[in-house]
């Protein structure tokens, strides 16, 4: 019986796929007790594929970790060591300014580094993608326009993704698993259309599932996630994924602040002075009150 480690690739049930050190892709089985095991994991087999199959039997230490909370506070996790977050979004189905801070926020949060992708950039841009462009550079976060039909700007996306191991993630209908295909040139992810019914994008991805990229990168095509659930973010934590307002706090008078109506409120002031966005700080205040209402 021999030993090996493998990246876990896709999961389902007592089942799994993994990707080994030279490349090479296989069915495994997982142990009843190994139940919170994610694409991204690196595990350990024990087994030799032929007389004894090959069985997870431990995985390392995660070094990130990104989940979504549910309504009653349970973790359902996601994806292990990703380093990046690719934002997706098109204009259909209409994105938020919302959900993009949602997004942001949890890359922080979790210690990634995120990129908003603008797919579809060849069908024309609506007054909020102009939003877009407009905020998020000035803020750190790089905004690539792209179109997964034409190709336009996929080398440049493609060389910001080299070497980095990144989720997408985004609402259904954007186009993810397309733009996988034009970036790796092989249409293995499949490829959903939008429903004619309010343009909401049909889930085409059940489960998240990794595809090598060249080098040592790869990337992940997860379930398309309206919101990421905060019930087990801080303030604090909240306060630190959106660094433009962090910074501003720490001017505040008191420590304490809650940035609302607080005497002596830096970001207040910062607000109300054009300094820091008005969307952003609603995208704030909106998570801070929901962690507050969640107790």
């Amino acid at each position: 019986m021999n030993n090996k480690t493998a990246l876990l690739i896709s999961h389902h049930g007592a089942q799994a796929k993994v990707r080994d050190d030279t490349g090479i892709e296989f069915q495994v089985q997982v142990r009843q007790s190994f139940g919170d095991l994610v694409a991204g994991d690196q595990v350990f087999l024990r087994g030799n594929g032929q007389d004894e199959p090959w069985v997870i039997v431990g995985r390392e230490e995660r070094n990130t970790e990104i989940f979504r909370t549910d309504k009653r506070g349970t973790k359902k996790r996601i994806a292990a060591n990703l380093d990046a977050l690719l934002i997706v979004i098109a204009s259909e189905p209409e994105p938020y300014l919302n959900l993009i801070d949602r997004y942001l926020a949890a890359a922080e949060i979790f210690g990634l580094s995120p990129a908003i992708v603008i797919n579809k950039s060849d069908l024309g841009f609506t007054p909020v993608l102009d939003e877009v462009q407009r905020i998020y550079p000035g803020l750190g976060y790089p905004v690539f326009k792209v179109s997964s039909h034409s190709g336009h700007n996929l080398l440049e996306l493609a060389h910001w993704m080299q070497e980095k191991k990144l989720a997408f993630v985004g609402q259904s209908g954007v186009g993810k698993s397309s733009l996988i295909n034009g970036i790796l040139k092989d249409s293995i992810a499949r490829v959903g259309v939008l429903s004619d019914k309010r343009a909401k994008g049909r889930h085409t991805t059940t489960a998240s599932h990794i595809y090598q990229m060249a080098g040592h990168g790869w990337i992940m095509d997860s379930p398309g996630i309206r919101e990421f659930g905060n019930s087990d973010w801080t303030p604090q934590e909240i306060l630190r994924g959106f660094p433009e307002i962090f910074k501003v706090s720490e001017f505040c008078q008191y420590r304490n602040c809650a940035h609302g109506i607080d005497k002596g409120c830096a970001v207040q002031e910062a607000f109300s002075s054009g300094k820091i966005e008005a969307s952003r700080f609603k995208g704030f205040l909106g998570l801070v009150d929901e962690k507050s209402g969640s107790k």
